[in-house]
């Protein structure tokens, strides 16, 4: 495998979840064969995936000794600590079918870079459980609160729940379901300013998404030093890059690419120097048009341009968009796009139809 350029190889070891092996030999110029040989051999370097139930289903929860969190066993410490009980029974949430897709629907979006998943049917093996109800909490140790959770830095235990009260009505519950979550994945509460930041504390009618911010002036749980938040490099750290994402500072080294989540398109990095989109039949879509030169890396940088560098670190194809926290997603529509942090499209490759 090439050695990465000098100032990526800090994050080598987090960025390896960002890409996916490719052959040592390179496809030079497609075809279904060599589309089907590259799948073969690039399907072991994904990362667990983070699942998350939204439970509107009701239930036991039991208290457990702090930092005790676990879905699996419906044990948590916030039912002692916050609760002030032993044991709480949660009736169910009746929230309609088309209010709960939508707010998977926007899950999905706040959440789009990242390895997760959602569902409203309880999973096995490992899971992030949101508790939520339609009744009130006696003896909250807040009465204000509506949501809680606690910070799990870095994602460390995946098994975290999380409990919303009083949820029918509620507005902007996707984005008090997104703020709970990001606790659980490692996120901290901003300055009351940043009303675009889902990790306010109240007064999220209008929050975009995650993104960096001052951190509010409580206690911090993960870092006790630092005065900002970059919500989007703590949930890459904590979660990883969903297939067919590059997150920012993510790079692809020549024969590395990504892969639309579904396999019906991938955008790869060749070693003739072309960085090309191909349908999975090996259609060639899109592509830099850069063959012949001697290339590097292709780059997601922080101020959101996605850059191919040459072995003499000169840029020689550039996607013009400069907005800092941008990343690139290879979606299911063959369609190749960079992001905002709010989820505004900045630049595509124009391919949403497959070629078809």
């Amino acid at each position: 495998m090439d050695k990465p350029p000098p100032f990526a190889a800090r994050l080598w070891p987090a960025l390896a979840t960002l890409v996916l092996a490719l052959a040592a030999a390179a496809c030079s110029g497609g075809g279904a064969d060599e589309v089907a040989q590259i799948r073969t051999q690039s399907q072991a370097a994904t990362s667990a995936q983070q699942v998350v139930w939204l439970n509107y289903n009701g239930g036991t929860f039991y208290t457990c000794t702090r930092p005790c969190s676990d879905s699996r066993y419906a044990e948590s410490f916030l039912v002692g600590t916050e609760f002030n009980r032993s044991i709480i029974t949660l009736s169910p949430s009746y929230l309609g079918n088309a209010a709960r897709a939508a707010i998977i629907q926007d899950l999905n979006v706040f959440f789009r870079a990242f390895n997760i998943t959602f569902t409203e049917q309880r999973p096995s093996g490992n899971y992030t459980e949101v508790a939520i109800t339609d009744q009130d909490i006696p003896g909250r140790s807040d009465p204000a609160l509506y949501g809680i959770s606690h910070v799990d830095c870095n994602n460390q235990n995946p098994n975290d729940i999380s409990f919303i009260w009083l949820a029918s009505g509620r507005p902007a519950l996707s984005r008090l379901i997104a703020h709970e979550l990001g606790h659980s994945f490692g996120l901290e509460h901003v300055d009351p300013s940043r009303t675009d930041d889902l990790m306010v504390a109240a007064n999220r009618t209008y929050a975009t998404g995650f993104h960096t911010s001052v951190l509010a002036s409580e206690g911090h749980v993960c870092d006790a030093t630092g005065s900002t938040q970059d919500g989007y490099t703590r949930l890459q750290s904590g979660l990883g890059a969903r297939p067919g994402v590059i997150l920012k500072y993510g790079f692809l080294l020549q024969n590395y690419a990504v892969w639309a989540p579904s396999g019906r398109a991938m955008f790869v990095h060749q070693s003739d120097g072309n960085v090309v989109l191909y349908r999975a039949d090996g259609k060639a879509l899109w592509a830099t048009n850069t063959s012949g030169r001697s290339t590097s890396y292709l780059q997601m940088q922080p101020g959101g341009n996605m850059v191919l560098v040459d072995t003499a670190n000169a840029t020689i194809w550039s996607s013009q968009t400069h907005t800092a926290g941008a990343y690139f997603i290879l979606q299911d529509d063959c369609n190749g796009v960079i992001y905002d942090e709010a989820s505004n499209a900045l630049w595509s490759t124009g391919t949403s139809t497959c070629g078809f």
